[in-house]
C-alpha cells in the first residue's frame, strides 16, 4: 500500500488519474491503497479483470460514486444507468440498432454527414481534429438514434449537450462535488442545460418518431435518449480523434486505408483504441469480503481496473509504447488483454456502432486527404472517458487526381 496520506493519494488521483496509476510500481499486480476516508483496490492484469467483469459480476457491481455523477448526461434510468435484469432488458431492445438492417440505415447517414464534412473540410488546410470529429459524430448520433434531421436543432441540441457532458466530466474529477440540490453556479447551469435539453428531445418526439420502435412507449424513454447520445458519440467522436492524430505521425497506413484494406483499417483503429481506451479505467463496488484470486477485496471496497495500464503492459504487448497496429494481426494473449470499451453486461452499449462507424469515416477521409500534423506527442484528458486535449490540429493534403475503390 502506498505510504502516502490518503488525502494526497485522493488528491493526486482526482486530479490525474491515468498517471496516478501508471505511477504505481504495480508490475500488474493488485494494489490496495486509501484515496480519502476509502479503501480501493486497482488491479491491472486481464484474469482479475475477467473475474470482476464477468464471473463474479454479481460480487462486483456499478459503482455508484461514478454512476450518480453523470446521470445528468446519461439519464437516471438511461441504459447505462441501469443493472441486473433492467439493464438485461434495455440491452435486448437496444440490439434492434445494430442489427444488420439498423446497420443499413445507420450506413447511409453516416456517409452522408461525412461527405458534408469532407466537403467544408476541402476549404481548410487544417482542422481541430477533436471538435470535428466531435460535431461530426455527434450530428450522426442524433440522426441514427432520433431521427433529428434538421441542421438547427441539432445545432441546438449538440451544443447543450457536449457542455453538459463536459460539466458533468469535471463532475467525475471532482474531490467532493456539491450535491445537485446546492444551487452552485456549475450546479445551476448543469440542471438548465438537463432541462433545456430534455424539453427540446420531447417536443421533437412529438413531432416525429425516430427512436427505434423496441422503446416505443418505455417510459423512460428520454433517459434513454440522453443515455443513446452519449454511447453514440462520446467514445466514438474521442476514438477518432486519437486514430488521426495517430495516422498523421504514421502516415504509411493511410494508403492502405484510402485503399480500402478493412483488416488494415480495423488494425489502425485497435491499436489507437489500445494506447488511448476511452474507457480508461472501470469502476465497481465489492457487494462483500472476496478472495480475488490471491487478492484480499472486502466488501465496499472500490474496485478500479486499470485499462490504460491493462493495454500498456509488456507482457501482454510488447513494445507497449509503439504504434504497431500489425500486432492485431496476431491472437491476443488473453481475451481480456484488449478491452477499451469495457466487457461483461456492462460493456459499452455504443462498441458495435463504433468499430462500424470508424471504419466508414477512416476510409473516406483517407481517400480524400493526406494528413499530418506536428511531432508533438499526444496529449490526453480523462474526464467521463479519454479524448485529446482541444486545439490538436492535423494538416490536409488533397489527394486530388487519386482514383481508390
Amino acid at each position: 500500500m502506498r505510504l502516502l496520506n490518503p488525502i494526497v493519494n485522493l488528491t493526486e488521483f482526482m486530479s490525474e488519474p491515468v498517471q496516478f496509476m501508471r505511477d504505481m510500481d504495480h508490475q500488474g499486480e493488485p494494489q490496495c491503497l486509501l484515496l480519502g476516508p476509502k479503501r480501493f483496490v486497482f488491479v491491472f492484469d486481464p484474469e482479475r479483470a475477467q473475474e470482476i467483469l464477468i464471473k463474479r459480476a454479481d460480487i462486483y457491481v456499478q459503482n455508484r460514486t461514478v454512476f450518480d455523477r453523470i446521470q445528468p448526461v446519461t439519464g437516471k434510468k438511461g441504459l447505462v444507468q441501469l443493472s441486473g435484469k433492467e439493464s438485461q432488458a434495455g440491452r435486448l431492445k437496444s440490439r434492434s440498432m445494430f442489427n444488420g438492417a439498423g446497420l443499413d440505415t445507420a450506413r447511409v447517414i453516416i456517409e452522408d454527414y461525412c461527405d458534408e464534412f469532407l466537403r467544408k473540410a476541402a476549404t481548410q488546410n487544417k482542422i481541430d481534429v477533436t471538435a470535428e470529429m466531435t460535431s461530426l459524430i455527434l450530428q450522426t448520433a442524433l440522426t441514427i438514434f432520433l431521427g433529428v434531421r434538421s441542421p438547427e436543432l441539432a445545432s441546438k441540441i449538440g451544443e447543450k449537450f457536449l457542455r453538459l457532458n463536459y460539466l458533468c466530466g469535471l463532475r467525475m474529477r471532482s474531490l467532493a462535488p456539491a450535491h445537485l440540490f446546492i444551487p452552485t453556479r456549475k450546479n445551476r447551469e448543469i440542471i438548465c442545460l438537463q432541462k433545456e435539453i430534455r424539453v427540446m428531445l420531447e417536443k421533437h418526439l412529438q413531432r416525429e418518431s425516430g427512436v427505434p420502435k423496441a422503446f416505443d412507449g418505455d417510459e423512460n424513454l428520454i433517459d434513454h435518449c440522453m443515455t443513446f447520445l452519449f454511447a453514440g458519440h462520446e467514445t466514438t467522436a474521442a476514438s477518432l480523434a486519437f486514430t488521426l492524430l495517430l495516422l498523421a505521425q504514421n502516415p504509411k497506413y493511410q494508403d492502405q486505408i484510402a485503399q480500402g484494406d478493412e483488416a488494415a483499417t480495423m488494425a489502425v483503429y485497435k491499436e489507437s483504441l489500445r494506447l488511448f481506451p476511452p474507457a480508461y479505467m472501470l469502476a465497481r463496488q465489492a457487494t462483500r469480503d472476496d478472495d480475488l484470486l490471491g487478492c484480499s477485496v472486502r466488501k465496499a471496497d472500490q474496485v478500479l481496473i486499470g485499462i490504460t495500464e491493462m493495454h500498456r503492459s509488456p507482457d501482454l504487448f510488447p513494445d507497449p509504447g509503439q504504434f504497431r497496429p500489425e500486432r492485431f494481426a496476431e491472437k491476443l494473449k488473453h481475451p481480456l488483454s484488449f478491452i477499451p470499451f469495457g466487457a461483461g453486461g456492462k460493456s459499452c452499449v455504443g462498441e458495435r456502432l463504433a468499430y462500424f462507424e470508424a471504419a466508414i469515416v477512416l476510409k473516406k477521409i483517407c481517400q480524400k486527404f493526406k494528413i499530418s500534423s506536428p511531432s508533438a506527442p499526444l496529449q490526453a484528458e480523462p474526464l467521463i472517458t479519454l479524448h485529446p486535449l482541444p486545439n490538436q490540429y492535423i494538416f490536409l493534403h488533397s489527394r486530388a487526381g487519386e482514383i481508390h475503390d
